[in-house]
């Protein structure tokens, strides 16, 4: 492969934050390429950190950025395993296609660093459990984002504080592997489940991660980045009082039900006797006609009810007799 002293790196947006646009090929390198594997290519091409790599020489060996090369139509895409960072410069390194490992010669191009004159456009929509009183044994939240976030921030980013001390609740969530939903808004927070099954060792030597009868703040901190604009930093707490323990199985006829007038556009509002996962409602509840079939093309909303909360499913159009 020729080298091109031509080539220019760019920054560009992806579904999941940015990646880096490598342009200027030549269309015979681009053939060339398009025939490697990626453990071929990375033979050949690899981006460091630009401060990793000063004094770099053949004969030095360094990690390179884990990630994924993209041959598109007149140039390559480098999309990182893990987000890029503010502040920080980075360099493509291209290998010649002669020697061995240890002594290829290469050459080196620069891009500074993120843009982070951007204003903020990413907020937290809504945090779930909604109400104000959550089971000791709580086994999950849920984040709700307005943009997809970039991954590996959780663990520096999501807290629980008793608003009587001061202390910060440790090892409580289970923060490996992150669990997003398909469009990396939706963030799932496990509490420790081995601390709130009975009888589990964790629950045994070190009780339910939540203590019964204080009051807590879930945080949501600025450590939290935007994939798509690292200068975005949603934050926003949620304060909690913490009940007694929860384990009724659940009965849908406590439940209560406000219907809408026939031919009208209001919601249908099912109340709950006790807060239930989000998740599973959204999952399990919807509007089913005369006949048995799902009606489609709604929407639905959960919020606080009492201390048990609510689930509204209102329909994009006009709803006929349902009942």
């Amino acid at each position: 492969m020729n080298v091109r002293p031509s080539l220019k790196l760019s920054w560009s947006d992806g579904q999941f934050g940015k990646f880096l646009t490598i342009s200027g090929w030549n269309e015979s390198d681009l053939d060339w390429l398009r025939l490697k594997t990626q453990v071929e290519i990375r033979e050949y091409l690899a981006v460091f950190p630009t401060q990793t790599i000063d004094g770099l020489d053949e004969r030095t060996t360094l990690q390179p950025i884990p990630g994924t090369f993209h041959m598109d139509q007149e140039s390559v895409r480098f999309e990182p395993l893990f987000p890029f960072l503010k502040d920080t410069s980075y360099s493509l390194i291209v290998y010649e296609e002669t020697g061995d490992n240890l002594n290829r010669p290469f050459e080196s191009y620069d891009i500074q660093s993120l843009p982070n004159n951007l204003e903020p456009s990413c907020e937290i929509v809504s945090i779930y459990p909604t109400a104000n009183q959550i089971p000791v044994n709580q086994l999950k939240f849920y984040v709700h984002f307005s943009e997809p976030m970039a991954e590996g921030n959780s663990s520096q980013s999501i807290t629980l504080q008793r608003t009587d001390t001061g202390e910060h609740l440790s090892n409580v969530f289970l923060h490996e592997p992150e669990l997003w939903d398909h469009e990396h808004k939706r963030l799932t927070i496990f509490l420790d489940p081995a601390r709130i099954k009975r009888g589990l060792q964790g629950n045994v030597q070190s009780g339910y991660p939540l203590v019964q009868g204080t009051a807590i703040v879930f945080t949501v901190n600025e450590n939290f980045l935007d994939a798509l604009d690292p200068n975005s930093s949603p934050a926003k707490k949620q304060p909690k009082r913490v009940g007694p323990l929860e384990r009724r199985l659940v009965e849908i006829k406590n439940w209560q039900y406000h219907y809408p007038s026939i031919d009208s556009l209001e919601p249908i509002t099912v109340e709950f006797d006790r807060p239930l996962d989000h998740a599973l409602i959204q999952r399990c509840i919807c509007i089913k006609d005369n006949s048995g079939h799902e009606v489609q093309g709604y929407t639905q909303r959960q919020g606080p009810k009492k201390d048990h909360g609510s689930s509204s499913l209102k329909s994009r159009g006009v709803l006929a007799n349902i009942q």
